[in-house]
């Protein structure tokens, strides 16, 4: 939720160094100064008259509050990247150039992410987590946050006659998420990218995070959304399950796929 991301587009002639040409473009889309960020950017595309760069960008002091961390740990920190781009490494297939909605719906809080062609184009982060649908059975049944956490693993979004309580508490928890979701989706689809160009549709949504699989969500949201969600395979580039089962087993894996992201990452740069 730190982090700027955006498309800027520079024109050749006039332009010497790519680094200064963003510095001077910067303010235009953040609204922090130049002097106190740090910014990095991929190259999208490139034609005989400009260039189509991804920028992602910092606040100053937030990277030398993670700087400060690792030093005082006597860690060496190489490098750092989005969360985001960590994640759409792991879960989206190498190679794959369609147009995903990513969710990784965690403990306290969820990221959405839009990739198309490869690349990341779009984040957001909400203040909605599994955490706050147990304090919801918490609150609603009046027993414990541990009991509240069991039940919600045990029973989910089943509607059945032992589930009716709890349904409900989870109905109106996850059908805040579900606006929010939807919401994105309206917009990606009914306004232009920077060049004035419709963009691609989102061809399905795919949740990941330590709580996507609670029972029965991917089926609500695909239901309510009306398109096609799925959970993620967080192995798709790192194993072929057919043939090599992982330890872990595929709920738990879920939690992991920022870690796996990252370690795809030395994988691609070696």
């Amino acid at each position: 939720e730190q982090v700027y991301l955006f498309n800027l587009r520079l024109e050749k002639p006039g332009l010497e160094n790519v680094r200064e040409g963003i510095e001077l473009s910067l303010e235009e889309y953040i609204p922090i100064t130049a002097q106190d960020a740090i910014f990095d950017y991929e190259l999208l595309s490139e034609d005989e008259q400009s260039l189509k760069l991804q920028v992602a960008a910092i606040p100053k002091n937030v990277i030398e509050e993670y700087l400060s961390v690792f030093k005082n740990s006597m860690i060496s920190a190489r490098s750092f990247e989005l969360e985001a781009q960590a994640i759409v490494r792991c879960v989206i297939e190498k190679g794959d150039l369609e147009t995903y909605m990513v969710v990784d719906f965690g403990k306290k809080r969820t990221g959405i992410f839009i990739i198309s062609r490869g690349i990341v184009i779009f984040t957001s982060t909400l203040d909605i987590g599994g955490a706050m649908l147990s304090s919801m059975i918490q609150k609603d049944l009046k027993i414990s946050f541990e009991e509240a956490e069991k039940k919600k693993k045990e029973y989910g979004l089943k509607r059945n006659a032992v589930n009716t309580e709890v349904f409900s508490v989870l109905l109106n928890g996850v059908s805040v998420l579900r606006d929010e979701i939807e919401k994105h989706f309206i917009y990606w689809h009914t306004h232009k990218d920077e060049e004035g160009k419709d963009r691609p549709p989102i061809k399905k949504v795919i949740l990941c995070g330590g709580d996507s699989n609670l029972i029965g969500l991917s089926e609500y949201f695909s239901v309510s959304m009306k398109i096609n969600v799925e959970i993620a395979n967080v192995w798709v580039n790192m194993v072929e399950t057919e043939k090599n089962i992982p330890e872990i087993n595929f709920n738990q894996s879920l939690a992991f796929a920022t870690t796996l992201g990252l370690a795809l990452r030395d994988f691609e740069h070696d």
